[in-house]
C-alpha cells in the first residue's frame, strides 16, 4: 500500500508525466479493466496528477495566483543556480523566460492532454 501511495505522488511529478501519459492512453484505448492491477494505479495517477493540477479548472483569478506562486519558486530556483554559476533554463529563468508563451505550452501539452485522456466514458 506505502508503495502505491509514494507511486501516485510521484506521478504528479511532470518529469515522470510523458512516460506514465504514454502508457495512460494506451490504457485508454485499450479499454480500463478493473481487474488489471496495472490499470488501477494508471487511474489512481491519472486522478491524483488531475487533481494536482486543478487550478487551471478554477477561476482566471485562483489560475493567475496559482501560476504566480509556481513561477516564483521557479525564478528563485533558477536564481540559486545563477549563483553557484549554472545556467538555468529558460522557464526558471526570470530574466529570459516568457511566463504568456510558457502558460500556453503547459496548457497545449499537459493539461489538454490530461484532461482529455481522462475520460474513460464507454470503455
Amino acid at each position: 500500500m506505502l508503495d502505491l501511495i509514494r507511486d501516485i505522488i510521484l506521478a504528479t511529478d511532470l518529469a515522470h508525466h510523458i512516460n506514465i501519459s504514454a502508457n495512460q492512453k494506451q490504457m485508454v484505448a485499450q479499454g480500463y479493466d478493473v481487474n488489471n492491477g496495472e490499470h488501477h494505479q494508471l487511474l489512481l495517477a491519472l486522478l491524483m496528477t488531475a487533481a494536482d493540477l486543478s487550478d487551471q479548472t478554477k477561476s482566471w483569478q485562483n489560475t493567475v495566483g496559482v501560476a504566480k506562486l509556481i513561477y516564483e519558486e521557479f525564478f528563485r530556483q533558477g536564481d540559486l543556480e545563477k549563483a553557484i554559476g549554472q545556467n538555468p533554463v529558460d522557464s526558471m529563468d526570470r530574466e529570459r523566460a516568457c511566463v504568456p508563451q510558457l502558460q500556453i505550452s503547459f496548457l497545449d501539452y499537459i493539461i489538454s492532454p490530461l484532461y482529455d485522456g481522462s475520460n474513460l466514458e464507454g470503455r
